[in-house]
């Protein structure tokens, strides 16, 4: 018996790697996706903050 418990481990651990590199890359892509989601959100809210602050009548003094 060698030292390792399943003879395909050296097999297994690649694809692990493999897998956890995809899903590394996956992730950054999402994270990209999703701070660009939040930068448009931002903009949409600042500009509809103006909008707002635009139509309000001013107040007398």
């Amino acid at each position: 018996m060698t030292g390792r418990p399943f003879a395909c481990q050296g097999v297994a651990d690649s694809r692990r790697t493999s897998h956890l590199i995809a899903m590394a890359k996956s992730d950054k892509q999402h994270e990209e996706r999703l701070a660009a989601a939040l930068r448009e959100n931002l903009r949409r809210r600042k500009a509809q903050a103006r909008k707002i602050q635009e139509d309000k009548p001013d107040a007398p003094d």
